[in-house]
């Protein structure tokens, strides 16, 4: 059994922002979306003490922390900060289905990434193609959230 801590996350006006717009959504949909989003998140938890990132060596320090938050975040997905913003924005959910939620989430996302091809068709093509396969094998999101994965792939993948 997952016991949830409490979220120790402080709200800004962009965080706040995401989970409402999360709340609004299904829970599979509000998974994927805040799944995506988790950088915001861990980077609006540092805003209590802002970074200066005029130095180079401490923008790189900087940089290696962001990536290894997120990294920790995908490892730990259930457990992780992912399941404490989902809470937040479906409040009413068991913790188990939040917890698949996630793991959706992650292995959409996941999918998505395995199934762009990087070959000599048209760029969109390929991403189209890649939310097209992976939303086969994870059927019920919608429209406007494999919209926004479409988006989210290609900015990833240039």
């Amino acid at each position: 059994m997952i016991v949830i801590p409490p979220d120790p996350l402080p709200l800004t006006p962009l965080t706040e922002r995401l989970l409402a717009e999360a709340a609004a959504l299904p829970l599979q949909d509000a998974a994927y979306a805040l799944w995506w989003q988790r950088s915001f998140f861990i980077r609006e938890g540092e805003a209590a003490s802002p970074q200066d990132l005029s130095n180079r060596a401490d923008a790189m320090v900087y940089g290696q922390m962001l990536a290894e938050g997120l990294a920790l975040d995908r490892i730990a997905a259930p457990e992780s900060g992912a399941i404490l913003r989902l809470r937040r924005a479906h409040p009413r959910t068991s913790v188990a289905e939040l917890r698949d939620a996630i793991l959706a989430a992650v292995k959409f996302d996941d999918d998505c990434h395995r199934f762009f091809a990087n070959d000599s068709t048209d760029y969109w093509q390929q991403v189209e193609r890649a939310i097209e396969r992976a939303s086969r094998l994870s059927p019920g999101y919608l429209d406007t959230t494999l919209r926004d994965a479409r988006n989210q792939l290609a900015r990833n993948m240039r």
